[in-house]
């Protein structure tokens, strides 16, 4: 069952990203989300070595 859970966590941050990405206007953090979104889209869980809300990504 993880499987179903990771495609389904996978496809929400998709859509968190790309939301995210049309109103986004630091380039530090445009530059993170596209890169989190290409890993996102190849399938690939990207190896994050710091924490999303340390750069606001994360909506509180």
């Amino acid at each position: 069952m993880p499987g179903k859970y990771d495609d389904f966590v996978r496809r929400a941050n998709i859509k968190i990203f790309e939301k995210r990405l049309q109103t986004e206007t630091d380039p530090g953090v445009r530059s993170i989300l596209v890169r989190l979104l290409f890993q996102y889209k190849i399938d690939k869980i990207p190896d994050i070595k710091y924490n999303l809300t340390d750069i606001n990504i994360v909506q509180k």
